[in-house]
């Protein structure tokens, strides 16, 4: 629970559950921050139990999406950050959110310059044709040494893009 202004200049404490619904009401064009706990990639967290009993958590932005526009198309849709509009994890403003495929989401963590460096398949060839050090090649495509070798030696074609959870 967390202390939150009332209409009224009181406050009150305040469960996730009631700040997810009115976070879905939430009408402003400004981020609205998760007063609540986070995980490490900075997004809101909270915890609920599913209607067989299992406890399980998601992403506070799934949960206000899921309160304000209903549940996604499709099963594997990301909750994801409108590209441009926000780039900060632990906003919840449904005006900032939107459902879509993880590749979507890749891609618009590619154009915001947020979330993890990607090699393409023309960088793995350049990688190939380099005679620089890996460290160096790692430097400079924003990757680990790892993702290098693992390129050089033919392992991946292209790193796949680790994305967020969806959870």
């Amino acid at each position: 629970m967390r202390r939150t202004p009332c209409a009224t200049g009181e406050t009150r404490e305040i469960t996730r559950d009631e700040f997810v619904t009115l976070a879905a009401r939430y009408q402003g064009d400004d981020c609205l921050v998760w007063p609540f706990s986070t995980n490490a990639r900075g997004h809101g967290v909270l915890s609920y139990r599913t209607p067989e009993g299992k406890r399980t958590t998601t992403t506070a932005h799934r949960a206000v999406l899921i309160r304000a526009e209903g549940p996604p198309p499709d099963p594997s849709m990301y909750a994801c950050h409108e590209p441009v509009v926000c780039h900060n994890p632990p906003c919840v403003n449904p005006k900032h959110l939107r459902w879509a495929t993880p590749y979507l989401n890749a891609m618009d963590q590619l154009l915001d310059r947020t979330g993890t460096p990607v090699l393409w398949p023309w960088d793995v060839d350049a990688i190939r044709a380099s005679g620089e050090t890996q460290d160096v090649l790692a430097r400079r495509y924003g990757v680990s040494q790892a993702a290098i070798s693992q390129a050089k030696n033919g392992v991946t074609h292209c790193a796949t893009y680790a994305g967020e959870d969806q959870a």
